[in-house]
């Protein structure tokens, strides 16, 4: 009965009785009272956690928010930070809030709580936690600054780094303050998240801002180790966008005053454009000692801390899905040719050396000339979530005992294909497996075997977040920790794919899933060797270094910039009146604007760099 809520929620949700509407309902929190409603479950909206982040304080660390003068009514559903989007942005600068979704408002009942982390990669992704509720969880989904605005880097008092890391640091104290009135045990906090959001779950286990704010973390499709998860150069597309906005900087505080005043449109437009290295544009960074009453997130790399075992003690959960590079193959082949550089934590100090492990990854991969879209989604799967993923697994069971659990999600039904399009007709891809997590649809074309997957997801992360061990009721598979001993990981089958093979520990094939050893252990040798000889690590600097641009250009104002260039004289076309630009450039926005989202664009960029290489174009500077 309750899978079968699952297809038909989303019907029945918009036929709701007039008698049986939402009812109103009161908390009394830190900051006053909140007003939210009840339907099935409580649900309050739009709650400030931190104080505005406008004006002065756009780059900010966030300050407390003020109390309420009057009862707030937490009805504001739709709040989004500003963000760039395929025809330019969205959201607000004042976003600072956050959802609050609850079972009960008893504050007697110490309930769970799952903290959602959003990533960038599935604009269009609105979830629903309907059936992570009804596991008797509190879920809470925190805004927090995104793009140059959570993540400008420049190591000044007006732009620190890192201030959307900071913003989920004040919503996880303001959980702990004030969760209780809503029925949630701040001493039982799991924060989870998917791609860029996954990678800034693991960033919070590395940071000693974050300790004893939550006490596990799950991080889907995205690790901090990733390529893309932690900036190389913090400085650069900050020195890209003031130039493109008509700046020349010499100094970084110079650089901090005019991304404090340019307008928020302005900022966007660029951004849209840039041609960057990185996968999310701006990306977290290490940060540098400022002032005493400026706490940096992060003062080590990744690679630095997991390696002196100096992440916090949290069960820790980490997967993927079979196919992660299929995200890229609708672009694959299209305009992205010389655009970028791959993988900045790779470099080679000759060029005999690169060209020695081109030859080796064609070799392995078994690419040639052509464009065989199969073999080129493998490897951008590879490079950007696999291989990340396995390292950390590895290092993190080295260095410490606290429990890690592994998975590959291989299941292709039904019920993903409203979430995710793609070419592949049995193999899972980027952002599938979040339908059967929390994803509500009215398919009618949803098998038993879809709602029984989709049961067992739900009971084993919402069982992990209650107990710290990600157990199932509906599963005979005993899912066992990833160790230095006996690298387990549960395979989640795909059920064209249920094998006659065995479980390694309890004989038993007939299970929805079955517990595995030693994932991917060829491809992960093949590249651990290069990571051996050619690893680079992250790091920031500080001192800025121009790019071929005229150094007589002058500093002119936002206004000067939009008057006196002309469609097709500039880098980017900005117009007073952006929604009047969308309109009337909707073609060459599509183009140049992000194709669909973050990370399609940083995979493909990535899966064309390797094109670049394979194939000895001449047209970038390639460095794998």
């Amino acid at each position: 009965m309750i899978w079968y809520i699952v297809c038909t929620t989303f019907v029945l949700f918009f036929c709701i009785p007039s008698e049986n509407r939402p009812s109103e309902v009161r908390v009394n929190i830190t900051h006053g009272t909140v007003i939210g409603s009840f339907d099935s479950y409580y649900k309050f909206y739009g709650i400030p956690y931190a104080d505005s982040t406008a004006g002065v304080n756009r780059f900010q660390p966030p300050k407390p928010s003020p109390r309420f003068r009057d009862p707030f009514v937490a009805n504001r559903q739709n709040i989004t930070c500003l963000r760039p989007t395929r025809d330019g942005y969205d959201g607000i600068e004042d976003c600072l809030s956050l959802n609050v979704i609850s079972p009960t408002v008893d504050h007697t009942r110490k309930l769970p709580v799952m903290v959602w982390i959003k990533g960038r990669e599935i604009n269009n992704f609105d979830p629903a936690f309907k059936n992570i509720i009804e596991k008797d969880v509190v879920v809470v989904t925190p805004n927090f600054r995104e793009s140059v605005f959570g993540f400008l880097c420049l190591g000044t008092s007006k732009a620190p780094g890192n201030a959307g890391l900071k913003d989920i640091i004040a919503a996880l104290k303001w959980i702990q303050q004030n969760i209780a009135a809503f029925g949630g045990d701040p001493h039982n906090v799991t924060i989870f998240g998917h791609g860029s959001g996954a990678s800034i779950v693991d960033l919070l286990t590395l940071s000693l801002s974050s300790k004893g704010l939550f006490h596990k973390a799950i991080a889907q499709s995205g690790t901090a180790m990733a390529p893309w998860a932690v900036t190389r150069d913090n400085l650069l597309n900050a020195i890209k966008v003031a130039e493109a906005l008509g700046h020349y900087v010499e100094d970084v505080n110079r650089l901090s005053d005019i991304f404090t005043r340019v307008r928020a449109s302005a900022l966007m437009a660029v951004i849209n454009e840039l041609e960057s290295d990185n996968l999310l544009d701006f990306a977290p960074c290490i940060e540098r000692v400022i002032s005493d009453d400026n706490e940096p997130f992060l003062l080590k790399s990744p690679y630095q801390i997991f390696n002196a075992g100096e992440q916090l003690d949290v069960p820790f959960m980490t997967g993927f899905v079979d196919k992660e590079g299929a995200v890229v193959q609708e672009s694959l082949i299209k305009d992205w040719f010389g655009i970028v550089n791959l993988q900045k934590d790779l470099n080679f100090n000759t060029e005999e050396e690169k060209q020695k492990i081109t030859e080796q990854i064609k070799a392995f991969y078994s690419l040639n000339n052509s464009i065989e879209k199969d073999l080129y989604v493998t490897l951008a799967g590879d490079v950007m979530v696999y291989i990340s993923t396995l390292r950390e697994s590895h290092i993190r069971a080295l260095t410490r005992t606290t429990p890690i659990y592994l998975y590959q999600f291989s299941y292709k039904g039904n019920l993903g294909k409203g979430l995710v399009e793609d070419d592949y007709s049995t193999k899972s891809v980027h952002g599938q497996e979040l339908a059967y997590l929390f994803y509500e649809n009215s398919y009618e074309a949803c098998t038993a075997y879809d709602l029984a997957i989709a049961g067992m997801v739900v009971e084993r992360w919402t069982n992990f977040a209650k107990t710290g061990m990600p157990t199932s009721e509906t599963s005979s598979t005993d899912w066992q920790p990833f160790t230095k001993n006996n690298k387990y990981y549960l395979k989640i089958w795909n059920e064209n794919d249920v094998p006659t093979t065995y479980n390694v520990r309890t004989n038993d094939a007939s299970s929805l899933d079955i517990l595995l050893r030693d994932p991917y252990t060829k491809t992960l040798a093949f590249w651990q060797d290069i990571y051996d000889k050619y690893f680079i690590d992250a790091r920031s600097r500080w001192d800025i270094i121009h790019s071929d641009q005229d150094k007589d250009s002058i500093d002119i104002t936002d206004d000067e910039y939009i008057n006196n260039h002309t469609k097709g004289e500039s880098f980017v076309e900005m117009y007073e009146n952006m929604d009047n630009y969308v309109k009337d450039n909707k073609t060459e926005i599509e183009y140049h604007c992000i194709n669909s989202t973050s990370t399609v664009i940083g995979f493909t960029l990535v899966v064309v760099s390797l094109l670049s290489i394979v194939n000895n174009l001449e047209t970038s500077e390639i460095m794998l």
